[in-house]
């Protein structure tokens, strides 16, 4: 047959994998096995301890590594890499002295360059007064930390952070210290109790609302408005700050819109005002009565 390429039928298994068990068998009778020019299929370990000796101390051109650099980048864009490379590390942990070298290369290292406070822009305490114009003035955002921002609300990085907490919170030397009284919050047991009475508390002043609702029949008993037009509030006639006994008594309530509720005289803070105007005009009158006295 002359030289030349000539064209060939495509294998009709193209693309489909072999079974494990046929990929098994050739390989076991693959081994041993030699090619035309008499080297073998597959490297002996003595092989690649010497190949491995050879690389040692080989020192790559920029070139190269930037080329090596550009096709690892074009790689991790694709989500199925990172998946796959993020599954081969589990459980993979690195030695002490791995850990060091890791260490020491990443310091004073900046990752971003572009993010952070650039030269140029306004200082922080501007912002306080206006935050909505901290991302577009005061700082530059670099696209990558913008992804990163939004991480957190892919399924799979809260199921990894569920699972990691999940697995301190197994540790029993972790609970010891994060509980009880090892915890920093710790009030010497009385949080309890007061988390217990005021939940107890919303409950029944919920049902309470509820009831005063139901018997108003929905409507506010001031303009006449029902709730598929307007908020309703259920009001207390006599203030709870004044009568604490009736915070409860559903014939001390009333059903209120949002607009009337605001004009009534215990709305807010509008008592404890009106007390302090009495209490003020009380202390002037009896200052001067004493000046007028002495």
């Amino acid at each position: 047959m002359p030289k030349g390429i000539y064209p060939h039928k495509p294998s009709p298994r193209k693309g489909i994998p072999l079974p494990e068990e046929i990929r098994r068998k050739i390989s076991e009778g693959m081994k041993g096995k030699k090619n035309a020019l008499g080297k073998h299929f597959f490297l002996s370990e003595e092989a690649k301890r010497k190949i491995s000796q050879r690389q040692r101390g080989r020192k790559l051109s920029e070139e190269t590594k930037r080329k090596m650099s550009l096709a690892q980048t074009e790689r991790y864009k694709d989500e199925n890499e990172r998946m796959k490379t993020s599954l081969a590390m589990k459980g993979i942990e690195h030695s002490e002295e791995t850990k060091k070298k890791i260490s020491a290369k990443q310091k004073g290292r900046k990752h971003l360059p572009q993010e952070g406070f650039q030269k140029g822009h306004k200082p922080y305490k501007i912002f306080k007064e206006n935050p909505k114009t901290h991302i577009h003035d005061g700082y530059k955002r670099h696209p990558i930390t913008v992804r990163h921002f939004d991480v957190h609300k892919l399924p799979e990085y809260r199921r990894k952070v569920s699972n990691s907490v999940k697995k301190l919170w197994q540790n029993p030397e972790y609970r010891r210290a994060h509980t009880g009284p090892n915890h920093r919050w710790w009030k010497g047991g009385l949080t309890k109790r007061e988390e217990t009475l005021a939940h107890a508390l919303r409950v029944e002043l919920r049902n309470w609302t509820k009831e005063v609702l139901e018997r108003d029949n929905y409507i506010c008993q001031k303009c006449g408005q029902r709730f598929e037009k307007i908020f309703l509030h259920t009001h207390h006639i006599k203030p709870i700050s004044k009568y604490p006994s009736l915070i409860l008594d559903v014939s001390n309530g009333i059903t209120l819109c949002k607009n009337c509720h605001f004009t009534t005289e215990s709305f807010g803070r509008k008592l404890e005002k009106s007390a302090k105007i009495l209490l003020n005009a009380e202390k002037r009158q009896f200052i001067n009565k004493i000046s007028n006295n002495s």
